[in-house]
């Protein structure tokens, strides 16, 4: 709880996710950027300075302590949990979730691309749909890397199999979601009846049905 006149900063999403990693093995800020990056920068979006800083104010709110170490002549500071840190992202997971912000450019671009120049639109669906496809076989490589037993050092997989499982599964398939939704709306983009395509779509979702084949 922060009292009158605490100036210490208000966690965010980030710094939890920080925390949620600190409860399961002590990292360096560089081993926290690096994971954030590795595998929740896909599911949550953070810059590398919000990486670096939250350690900090975990260790301000008494969540985390820091140890200092020489590697050579090079210090770096080591993170780790502490028993407030733990009730503290226990109590964390147990408020509900905030519901998911979308922000992806693509489709906003989309939106926009009849203010661009001819071809906007089959352009950004070009490049939407090669991201898709290569975040897809990034995917893939992970699942086969887990079933090789690659996981982060010093933590068995089978103990959390399970949530990763959950976890990737999301993403493997809103990436092919992304990935045939790009490569249908450039087939919507060839019809001659422009309108009559956008109506069956309004149609169709108007009714409750999927439109993305």
């Amino acid at each position: 709880m922060v009292v009158q006149g605490d100036h210490r900063k208000k966690l965010g999403t980030t710094a939890y996710a920080v925390l949620g990693l600190l409860a399961l093995r002590d990292w360096t800020t560089y081993e926290l950027a690096q994971q954030m990056d590795r595998g929740i920068g896909r599911m949550w979006a953070a810059s590398p300075s919000t990486v670096y800083e939250d350690p900090k104010h975990l260790v301000a709110h008494g969540f985390a302590r820091v140890q200092e170490e020489k590697v050579g002549l090079r210090p770096r500071s080591r993170y780790s949990i502490t028993p407030a840190g733990r009730r503290a992202l226990a109590a964390w997971l147990a408020e509900a979730p905030a519901p998911p912000m979308l922000q992806f450019e693509g489709l906003l671009k989309v939106l926009f691309a009849d203010q661009g120049n001819a071809g906007t639109n089959v352009a950004i669906l070009d490049q939407v749909e090669k991201w898709a496809n290569g975040a897809r076989i990034a995917s893939r490589e992970r699942a086969d890397a887990y079933l090789a037993g690659d996981y982060i050092a010093g933590l068995d997989l089978d103990d959390r199999a399970l949530i990763v499982a959950q976890t990737l599964g999301f993403l493997n398939d809103f990436y092919d979601l992304v990935e045939r939704w790009a490569a249908w709306s450039a087939e919507m983009i060839k019809g001659e009846d422009a309108h009559g395509t956008a109506h069956a779509v309004f149609t169709a979702i108007a009714r409750g049905r999927r439109v993305i084949r």
